[in-house]
């Protein structure tokens, strides 16, 4: 028998918090390899709690999803009525790996009934490789496939990569058309494998730590033993070799914190070290070689070194001023310096400490996880004579949006916010920032024509800039340029030309909660005037918005293929390798028609990332120091190379990226995608007549919603929403002053 196991395929996933347009266009391959599968169809789902934000997970990435019994934690509509046809059986997993998938597929592969195993899912970089991996450590001997072309991962750089590291050395096969290829383990692997997890190498044998667990390679290269821990045990953190031993660190996904393990290779099991107090997340090496511990102890971050009576404080990571959550390895240096290193970086960073004059510490509040904001961090802990920064977590234990504006109003706020999504940035109201463009106009280095003007026109409706953007994507629809010329299309526009080519407007999988999710965004800002504090939602364009999203279909199709059919098709651009791609799907005759509506090219910024500084900080100067960095050409914005994930809000970067691009193309994995000027030049229009950003008045959003729900229910008339919106908002903005 075969299996086919399908990871994950949930609404958060594809079309929720964590969805992406790969996995949206992913779907209809995964599920016509479903319904076209020879054997046994197994499924799992993610499943979390309520208390999501307090485990480590949730620390690491703080956006919830699948949480037990919400919408987004089931699967779409389709793979639902797929599975429930096929008769799948489902497997919850608290975590990236499912044990009890591994335990039924082991008694099947026992009982001489499984031939083969083919994975199939989201996220490939994730969740995908990691039960890939614990099936081929339990069953050795059993081919085990990933199918590349019904996988989606975090980003698809991150798919490409997951899909390299199988090929790499974990002796899965992996294929994306034609015949599976199989790469054995070799010593050339180790830099590879060290990169992205972690490799120890003792007596001939390789040891590979990956999320779930240890696997042991012979050194033929195929996979021994493994050892995955105890259940409660969440994921592995760091390994490291140090007298003669191998150590990991594991993370406990429910209660938080970190353990210290050796592992010892003749069992393959784990022998915990007691470190008292001190949670362990990485793991390094002293200068003279013995094992150096970092982690949490009493809300430090500490280096310590293990002794008889526990481990032994060296220093506080907060002396020297590092940031230290996203690093995996450590090493001191003969000179007194120190090496961290961590998965992906493209050269070792070494840091000297400097612990000489106290500095004044100021305060960051984030509700991003990522690498990006800790680099800046880092960079200026090191090089501010005066200032050194802590960062704390919108999602750490006992903290909240309602705790903040309370902490706010008895003056014990942050000094500064580094908020990735916006609507919690405006959620704080205006009073509760400085407005940063006296501070631009007073800059000796930067000023306002530093980032991108429509960008900050659009941020700063009032003549008051809340925060300076540090990336940013662009949320748009694409339509052939036959059929629109030019941005800016009405719905009655787009209906007539929908029906003259016999398409629904939008592609089904739009159903309507998807696409009022966006229009309600829009509309908030497009049909509301902040400077006259007024607003026009008993206007005629939008009900003509409301309505058309009342008629679309809750739905989907029955026949997936016609899921990405319409005039109007979703984009979500994040790069100009993205760019590429649209172009090459319309053979370069396309428009950025925008959302359907009468006085805007109908697109919206997204704002990835911005930062502003407190108003009631003391040390407003030194806010300002670090704030202002993300602005500077040669760091604003992620985007390198034209293949990340967001556009630099910095003018001169934006450009000098656009232009390398049209010169000298993106290298994709060796692959070189290019773009024309044509298409630099439909970029340059889509950002310059752009007006809007997503998320930038929450409160009117949140009332649209409310209002609409009732119109969609069957409740009331949309007329009657539409009234009930406006003279809601009328009042809201009346109590703005």
């Amino acid at each position: 028998m075969n299996c086919l196991v399908v990871i994950d395929v949930q609404n958060d996933f594809v079309t929720g918090s964590l969805g992406t347009p790969e996995a949206v266009e992913m779907l209809p391959r995964l599920l016509e390899k479903m319904r076209g599968f020879e054997g046994a169809v197994l499924m799992t789902l993610d499943t979390h709690g309520e208390d999501y934000a307090d485990t480590q997970e949730g620390r690491f990435l703080p956006v919830a999803h699948c949480v037990k019994g919400t919408e987004g934690w089931r699967f779409p509509p389709e793979v639902e009525a797929l599975r429930e046809s096929l008769g799948a059986r489902v497997y919850e997993k608290p975590t990236f790996g499912s044990t009890r998938l591994v335990s039924e597929l082991k008694r099947l592969y026992d009982e001489a009934e499984l031939e083969s195993v083919e994975l199939v899912g989201l996220c490939t970089d994730i969740c995908v490789i990691s039960n890939a991996l614990m099936i081929k450590a339990a069953m050795p001997e059993l081919p085990v496939y990933v199918d590349a072309a019904c996988c989606a991962g975090v980003t698809p750089e991150k798919h490409a990569a997951a899909l390299a590291f199988t090929e790499a050395g974990a002796c899965i096969l992996s294929y994306s058309g034609g015949e599976p290829s199989r790469v054995e383990l070799a010593a050339e692997a180790a830099d590879h494998l060290y990169g992205d997890l972690g490799l120890a190498v003792r007596d001939g044998n390789y040891y590979v730590m990956y999320y779930m667990g240890i696997v042991e390679f012979g050194p033929d290269g195929q996979a021994a033993r493994s050892c995955m821990g105890e259940e409660k045990w969440s994921y592995f953190t760091s390994m490291q070799e140090a007298d003669g031993r191998i150590y990991v660190a594991m993370g406990d996904g429910m209660a938080g914190g970190g353990t210290l393990c050796e592992l010892d290779t003749e069992n393959m099991a784990l022998v915990t070290a007691d470190t008292g107090e001190l949670g362990v997340t990485v793991l390094g090496l002293s200068a003279e070689g013995g094992l150096l511990l970092s982690g949490e102890l009493e809300g430090r971050d500490v280096v310590a070194e293990p002794g008889e009576g526990g481990p032994a404080e060296l220093f506080d990571w907060s002396e020297p001023g590092v940031a230290v959550v996203t690093y995996l390895g450590l090493w001191e240096q003969p000179d007194g310096s120190y090496i961290l290193f961590r998965p992906g970086a493209t050269e070792l960073e070494r840091l000297t400490l400097q612990l000489t004059k106290p500095k004044t510490e100021l305060r960051v509040l984030t509700d991003y996880a990522g690498t990006v904001l800790y680099d800046l961090v880092n960079a200026f802990n090191q090089e501010d004579p005066d200032y050194k920064l802590r960062v704390e977590s919108l999602y750490d234990e006992g903290m909240s949006m309602e705790l903040l504006n309370t902490q706010l109003i008895a003056g014990e706020g942050p000094d500064i916010f580094a908020f990735c999504y916006y609507d919690n940035l405006t959620r704080l109201g205006p009073a509760a920032t400085e407005d940063l463009l006296p501070y631009l106009d007073a800059d000796a280095e930067y000023s306002r024509e530093t980032i991108v003007p429509s960008l900050l026109a659009a941020m700063s409706p009032q003549g008051k800039l809340a925060a300076l953007p540090y990336a940013f994507s662009m949320v748009t629809f694409t339509a052939p340029s036959d059929v629109f010329a030019e941005p800016g299309i009405s719905f009655d526009e787009a209906k007539a030309a929908a029906e003259a080519a016999d398409l629904p407007i939008f592609p089904p999988w739009m159903a309507q909660d998807i696409l009022w999710g966006w229009m309600s965004n829009f509309a908030a800002v497009q049909f509301t005037d902040l400077e006259a504090g007024t607003c026009s939602f008993d206007s005629e364009a939008y009900l003509s918005l409301l309505r058309e999203c009342g008629e679309t279909s809750t739905e989907l199709p029955a026949d997936i293929s016609q899921n990405n059919v319409g005039l109007l098709q979703f984009e979500t651009l994040q790069n100009f390798m993205r760019l590429g791609v649209i172009s090459e799907r319309y053979g370069g005759e396309y428009t950025f028609a925008g959302m359907p509506n009468d006085e805007t090219n109908g697109s919206m910024f997204s704002v990835d990332l911005s930062f502003a500084i407190s108003a009631q900080s003391k040390y407003k100067d030194g806010a300002w120091r670090f704030v202002r960095e993300c602005l500077s050409p040669e760091v604003g914005g992620s985007g390198a190379e034209g293949s990340g994930s967001s556009f630099p809000a910095s003018a001169e970067r934006l450009e000098k990226l656009l232009q390398s691009v049209v010169d000298e193309g993106i290298d994709n994995y060796g692959e070189m995608i290019t773009i024309s000027e044509a298409d630099a030049d439909k970029f340059r229009e889509l950002v310059e007549g752009t007006t809007t950003v997503q998320y930038s008045l929450p409160t009117v959003t949140d009332i649209l919603n409310e209002d609409a729900s009732q119109y969609f229910a069957g409740q009331t008339s949309a007329e009657q929403a539409a009234e009930y919106s406006q003279n809601r908002v009328s009042t809201w903005l009346a109590e703005q002053g």
